[in-house]
C-alpha cells in the first residue's frame, strides 16, 4: 500500500490529530470534554468550546414540549463535524433545505481549536492536514486564506534511556530493524488461518532475531511512534492482516497556526446549524424521518448521521427500526482509538534544538516518549506531547499535575535537565468525552476495509451514515471524514 514516507521507517504519521484526529465526523450528542489550560496543579473540565456565535449557529437551550415538532426540512444532518458540514454544504448548494443538529455548543466535532490562550490557539483535536496533495482540506485552507506551515518530517532528535542523543547511523539501524520486523511479521501472519493481533505477529517475527535489550527497547519505541500513535491503538489491539490497509496522500503535512477549527467554522457560517441539540432517537420509514431529543422533534425526508464511531458503539442513539445486522456488526468489529495530546507553553524558547520531532527511548514504551517541537514552525515556545492507545487513556485520566510532571521528566532527558516547568498547559480528553468516546477508528483483529465500506452503504432509503469510520481508503483522517460526507450527499441527491 503506497503511503507517505516520513522520517520513521516509511510509516505515515496521522497526528490528531486527530487525528486524537482523531476532528473527524461530527457529533450531535453533547459538549466537548477537554481540560482547562493549567498554570499549576488545578484541573477541571472545559465545558464547551470557543465562540459559538462566530459561525452563526444558533444555540438552543430551552427544551421544547415533549413530542413537539420544531422544524421540517428536506434533510437533517446529525453532527457538525467535518463529515456533517461537508454533507450540509453540498446539499445546500444543490438547493436542499438542510438542518444540522449539534449537541455541542460549537461546531467542528473532533476538530477543536482551543482559544483559552487568547494570543495562541492550539488544536486539542486534529492539528495537521495530512498530505497536502489532492487533499480537500488543503483546498479549504486556500479557499479561506488560512495560513499553513509545513512540518519537516526528517528533522528528528531521539535520545536513549540515559539521555544520550542517538547518532544518525543508530537511527538508521533502528529504522531498518523496524522495517525488517514488520516485513517478517506480515509474512508470519500470512500463514495464519485467521486474523490475529499485530503484536502476536511481531512476537513471531523477533523469535529468529538476536536482539539485545537496547535493540528491543528501540523497536518498542519505533512501534509506538510509527504504529500506535498513527493508528491510536497499540500493536496488541491492531489487526495483523489489515492494520495499515489505508492510503496516504502525497505532499507535505501542513500545520495551521491559527487553528484547524477555523476552516470548519468558516464552512459552518453559511449553514443552518442548531447547537445544543442532543439527539437520542432517530425513526426512519417510508414516510420520512423523525429525529428526537430534549430539544424537540425534527422531521425531514432524509437524515445523514455523522456520529463518531465511539458514540455508535456506545448505543447512545436509538434507531427505529434498528440498524441492519451488517452495520451493527461492522460497528462492533471496528475499534475506537485514543491519541491524547498535552500542550506545554513556556515563557520563551529556551532550547536551541531545531528538530521538529523529539523522541525518548525508555523502559516503559509508549509513556511520554514522543513530542513535537513547535518552535521552529511557529516561533512560539510550544511543545506537544502525544500518547496513544492504553496509555493515552491513562494519560487523560491521571491527575493533571502528575501528567505534566511525568511528561517534563521525559522531556528533560531530551532537551536537558535545566528546562524549566511550563507556564501553562492544555490537554485533550477524548477518551472521557461521552460525545466522542475516543479519537478515531482503527482495525482490530477481524476488522478490515470492508467494514468501512459497509458503513458507507445506505442504511435505508431514508438514512445514511458518514464520518471517518465510513471511508475505507482514508479512515481516521479529517479529509476522510470530509470525503465521506460528500459521498453521502451525492447519494442523497441521486436518491
Amino acid at each position: 500500500m503506497a503511503k507517505s514516507r516520513p522520517w520513521i521507517a516509511g510509516r505515515s504519521r496521522r497526528v490528531f490529530l486527530g487525528l486524537l484526529a482523531l476532528g473527524f465526523g461530527g457529533t450531535a450528542v453533547g459538549c466537548s470534554t477537554a481540560d482547562e489550560p493549567g498554570d499549576g496543579p488545578a484541573e477541571g473540565p472545559e465545558e464547551g468550546g470557543h465562540e459559538a456565535a462566530a459561525n452563526g449557529a444558533q444555540a438552543v437551550n430551552d427544551p421544547a414540549k415533549p413530542g413537539a415538532v420544531v422544524a421540517t426540512v428536506d434533510v437533517i444532518v446529525v453532527g457538525a463535524g467535518a463529515a456533517g458540514l461537508a454533507v450540509a454544504e453540498r446539499l445546500q448548494q444543490a438547493g436542499r433545505r438542510v438542518l444540522v443538529l449539534e449537541a455541542r455548543d460549537r461546531v467542528g466535532g473532533r476538530v477543536h481549536t482551543s482559544r483559552a490562550w487568547p494570543d495562541l490557539p492550539v488544536d486539542l483535536g486534529a492539528s495537521w492536514i495530512q498530505g497536502s496533495a489532492g487533499n480537500p482540506m488543503t483546498a479549504l485552507a486556500k479557499r479561506f486564506g488560512a495560513r499553513t506551515v509545513a512540518t519537516d518530517e526528517d528533522a528528528a532528535l531521539v535520545v536513549d534511556a540515559g539521555g544520550r542523543r542517538l547518532s544518525d547511523s543508530r537511527l538508521a539501524d533502528i529504522y531498518d530493524g523496524y522495517e525488517e520486523v514488520l516485513e517478517k511479521a506480515a509474512a508470519a501472519a500470512e500463514d495464519w488461518d485467521r486474523d490475529g493481533s499485530l503484536a502476536a505477529a511481531v512476537a513471531e517475527a523477533v523469535k529468529g532475531l538476536d536482539l539485545s535489550a537496547a535493540d528491543r527497547q528501540a523497536l518498542d519505541w519505533a512501534l509506538d511512534f510509527a504504529v500506535a500513535q498513527e493508528y491510536a491503538a497499540g500493536t496488541k489491539d491492531l489487526s495483523a492482516w489489515y492494520w495499515d490497509e489505508d492510503e496516504a496522500l502525497g505532499g507535505e503535512n501542513l500545520l495551521l497556526p491559527d487553528g484547524y477549527g477555523l476552516l470548519l467554522e468558516r464552512v459552518a457560517a453559511s449553514l443552518d446549524i442548531r447547537l445544543g441539540q442532543a439527539v437520542t432517537r432517530i425513526a426512519h420509514g417510508p414516510d420520512g424521518v423523525r429525529v428526537s431529543g430534549p430539544g424537540g422533534v425534527f422531521e425531514a425526508d432524509r437524515v445523514v448521521v455523522t456520529l463518531p464511531l465511539g458514540v455508535l458503539k456506545a448505543s447512545a442513539v436509538t434507531f427505529d427500526p434498528p440498524l441492519p445486522a451488517g452495520h451493527r456488526q461492522a460497528i462492533a468489529r471496528l475499534g475506537m482509538g485514543v491519541l491524547s495530546k498535552l500542550w506545554l507553553r513556556f515563557d520563551r524558547v529556551r532550547w536551541r534544538e531545531e528538530a521538529h520531532w523529539l523522541g525518548a527511548l525508555g523502559p516503559r514504551p509508549g509513556e511520554w516518549t514522543s513530542f513535537v517541537n513547535l518552535a521552529p514552525q511557529t516561533g512560539q515556545p510550544l511543545i506537544l506531547a502525544f500518547n496513544a492507545g492504553d496509555f493515552g487513556r491513562r494519560a487523560e485520566e491521571m491527575d493533571e499535575a502528575k501528567a505534566v510532571a511525568d511528561c517534563m521528566a521525559s522531556l528533560r532527558r531530551i532537551l536537558g535537565p535545566d528546562l524549566p516547568d511550563p507556564l501553562a498547559w492544555q490537554r485533550s480528553a477524548w477518551s472521557r468525552d461521552p460525545w466522542a468516546h475516543g479519537s478515531y477508528s482503527y482495525r482490530p483483529p477481524g476488522a478490515s476495509a470492508k467494514d468501512h465500506r459497509l458503513l458507507a452503504t445506505p442504511v435505508s432509503e431514508r438514512l445514511l451514515l458518514a464520518g471517518e469510520h465510513c471511508h475505507a481508503r482514508h479512515p481516521a483522517t479529517v479529509h476522510g471524514a470530509w470525503l465521506s460526507g460528500l459521498a453521502a450527499a451525492e447519494q442523497v441527491l441521486e436518491g
